[in-house]
């Protein structure tokens, strides 16, 4: 059998050009044998020697694969670490919730005082406010003198002596009067009381010792002075 000189391949007698790589054949160069493939020898593998158990081995060491970038992975906290942490954690509760109830305690009193004298202040105010729409405060509970009188014009020693009147809801017909005295506070508040009446009379029975007896200083004083109160 021929084969071509070219490629190799198995020609047939009588051919002129390879069936495989088309060259023209040449009679002369034409090869009765196939021509020997040419084997290529792989490189050996790198090997590695080290003894165990006092024998010496040979690794043949594999081919390094790349490197690859590692990745970082958090590791977990200790059990003792999260035990800390815990501890730690319901310590500052503990210190947080002793800081607000303390806080609590000592407000509390505080902010109650603050509103008792508050609520007094306001107290003392309404009846000082009260007092000076008097022009005498005390004329039904204290003997008036002649200090307590002095320096009032005719007029307001008329409006004193009806202050008694009125504190005991006398309802005025006299329309300055009644205009005077539906001004103050007090009186509106008297007015709407059961024993509110339109009857002087009534209403004089029913004073106190020391009430009529300032009446009739206060009558008494204007008539010293030339008024009629």
């Amino acid at each position: 059998m021929k084969y071509c000189p070219e490629c190799g391949a198995a020609l047939k007698d009588k051919a002129i050009y390879c069936t495989n790589c088309g060259a023209k054949l040449d009679p002369q160069k034409v090869v009765r044998k196939a021509p020997e493939k040419t084997v290529v020898q792989a490189k050996p593998k790198p090997k590695q020697t080290f003894t165990f158990n006092d024998e010496e081995t040979t690794v043949i060491r594999p081919m390094s694969a790349p490197k690859r970038q590692e990745e970082k992975v958090s590791e977990p906290l200790p059990i003792e670490e999260k035990h800390h942490s815990l501890f730690g954690f319901i310590i500052v509760a503990l210190f947080i919730s002793f800081i607000v109830a303390g806080g609590s305690a000592f407000l509390i009193p505080y902010i109650t005082t603050s509103h008792h004298a508050a609520v007094e202040k306001q107290k003392q105010e309404t009846e000082a406010k009260a007092l000076d729409d008097y022009i005498l405060a005390t004329s039904s509970s204290v003997e008036l003198t002649t200090d307590d009188l002095a320096g009032l014009s005719q007029k307001q020693l008329h409006y004193a002596k009806n202050e008694i009147y009125a504190r005991n809801g006398y309802i005025f017909s006299n329309s300055d009067l009644s205009s005077y005295f539906k001004k103050k506070d007090w009186y509106n508040q008297r007015i709407k009381q059961s024993d509110a009446t339109t009857n002087q009379e009534t209403v004089y029975n029913r004073m106190s010792k020391i009430e009529k007896s300032n009446i009739a200083f206060i009558i008494k004083y204007g008539k010293s002075k030339g008024w009629k109160v």
